[in-house]
């Protein structure tokens, strides 16, 4: 038994699933009736993260703890974040004059990075995920 719809979210207010509905324009958006909120998604970003969602979600028929799924999302998009600015500060930083902040900045990244891949390694541990 799937313990997830995957096409609802939670209300960030109230906590109440939220039904995905399609706009004229066939764009995502959710609507929560009693707090009046509306979130609607617009940039292709956003829908592929939500489809990204959706699908692994998808792929999880039953997890012992749910809110571990969200720490994972959550690691994910924070390695994913450091990953892009790493990218940048690689790009920026010049072979022949290195700005010293820039190497600290490129160093500290790497390190961050490196602790929240072992907060991974820690969670698959801990965790068990059954198919």
């Amino acid at each position: 038994m799937a313990i997830f719809d995957f096409n609802t979210i939670p209300c960030f207010l109230c906590g109440i699933r939220l039904q995905e509905r399609t706009d004229k324009n066939q764009k995502p958006y959710f609507v929560c009736d009693p707090c009046g909120i509306q979130l609607f998604i617009r940039r292709k970003a956003g829908i592929e993260r939500l489809q990204s969602l959706k699908k692994n979600l998808r792929d999880i028929e039953n997890i012992e703890n749910p809110a571990t799924l969200i720490e994972i999302r959550r690691i994910l998009f924070e390695i994913d974040g450091i990953r892009k600015e790493i990218e940048k500060l690689d790009s920026a930083i010049s072979m022949i004059f290195p700005d010293e902040n820039q190497i600290q900045a490129l160093r500290s990244l790497k390190k961050r990075e490196q602790v929240l891949l072992q907060e991974l390694d820690g969670i698959s541990g801990k965790s068990r995920i059954s198919k």
